[in-house]
Order: C-alpha cells, then sequence, then structure tokens
C-alpha cells in the first residue's frame, strides 16, 4: 500500500519540535493534520495548491505554507502541487 511506503519518510513530532527552524513556527507546524495521509486533507491541499500557483506573486511557497497552516491542510501536498505546477 502507498501509504506504508509514504509513512517512511514522515516527519515525526518530536524531530520536528527539536529542530530549530521549526522551533521558530511555533507548535502549530507540528499539528498531525499538517503531516498525516489523510485524503481529506490530500485533496484539498492539491486544490489550494493549484489555486494558489495562479496567482501571478514571486512567494507561492511561503502564501502555500501561510495558507496551510491557517487552514490545517497537508504541507508536504501543498509544497509538491506547488512546485509542480510552478518549476
Amino acid at each position: 500500500m502507498p501509504r506504508e511506503f509514504f509513512r517512511k519518510f514522515r516527519p515525526t513530532a518530536h524531530k520536528l519540535r527539536t529542530s530549530w527552524y521549526f522551533r521558530l513556527l511555533g507548535p502549530r507546524i507540528t499539528d498531525a493534520r499538517l503531516w498525516g495521509l489523510n485524503r481529506r486533507a490530500i485533496t484539498a491541499a492539491f486544490g489550494a495548491g493549484v489555486a494558489i500557483a495562479f496567482i501571478p506573486l514571486p512567494a507561492h511557497l511561503l502564501l502555500g505554507l501561510i495558507a496551510a497552516m491557517v487552514w490545517r491542510l497537508n504541507i508536504p501536498a501543498m509544497v509538491a502541487t506547488l512546485l509542480l505546477l510552478n518549476p
């Protein structure tokens, strides 16, 4: 199953809390919904990533990260969508 394959590469909450660059973002970045493999979070992140990709701004990844944290969408799916549509 692909879900088990992707769980090997998913960061743990402890690993996120101990890295210095995620500590700057606070405890909200370690929310399980941002990194989980939930079907609704992935599809919502993909849709939001497609919508953000067509906004004519130079900061797509930053805007995508902020949107994912506010709406609690899957961060890897959001970043992958933005990098796929805006190389």
